[in-house]
């Protein structure tokens, strides 16, 4: 953990040092300073069994020019769900086995799944799979986003800025066990969806 705190450290005074230097450049209206709260959440995300191997990233100044003003700390992990591109794929699809064994790590590491898409081919079956979750910490809420698109895959876990709601995502209601188009014994019958105001992003 002592190298989490030595990087947000020096993520803080470069975003810092940028924003003094850039007033009035239009990407965030105030300095994004990560304070000892955004170190805490990013620690006890670190914590998480799921990010134990991730990329920190400290909250800084977004990299769009759309109208937001953080773009949120967040670890990374890639390929924690490979495909074997070399086997003969199922008849559920060449995605079935790694998306359907992310949804089931997740939800058996307490992350509570929000929602869950799926990228159907009429005629291979599954192509891809997106998963969003949230999981209660002490203080704070965390979310996810999960993808699993052959051969890859992709984590990646976000922490509310100090500045903004303990609890950002508007993430009303859990997908049940049993309901998403990743549950059964495939292939999935429908591409599932995502809530319009699901605010599970990068940025706020």
């Amino acid at each position: 953990m002592q190298q989490i705190h030595r990087r947000l450290a020096t993520v803080s005074l470069t975003i810092l040092v940028a924003a003094l230097c850039c007033t009035g450049c239009g990407l965030s209206s105030t300095p994004v300073v990560a304070d000892e709260t955004d170190d805490a959440r990013l620690t006890a995300l670190a914590d998480d069994p799921l990010f134990a191997d991730g990329s920190v990233t400290g909250p800084r100044v977004p990299d769009t020019s759309a109208n937001v003003s953080v773009q949120r700390g967040a670890i990374t992990v890639d390929d924690l769900w490979p495909t074997d591109v070399t086997a003969e794929p199922g008849v559920s699809g060449p995605a079935w086995p790694a998306a359907t064994a992310m949804l089931a790590q997740l939800r058996e590491a307490g992350w509570r799944p929000v929602a869950v898409s799926c990228e159907l081919d009429r005629s291979s079956g599954l192509e891809g799979a997106t998963v969003y979750a949230t999981k209660e910490f002490d203080d704070f809420t965390a979310a996810l986003e999960a993808e699993v698109r052959p051969p890859s895959s992709k984590l990646v876990g976000y922490v509310p800025f100090h500045a903004e709601a303990d609890d950002p995502w508007s993430a009303r209601s859990e997908v049940p066990a049993g309901s998403s188009c990743l549950d059964g014994d495939g292939p999935p019958s429908d591409e599932g969806s995502v809530p319009d105001d699901l605010a599970i992003a990068p940025w706020y």
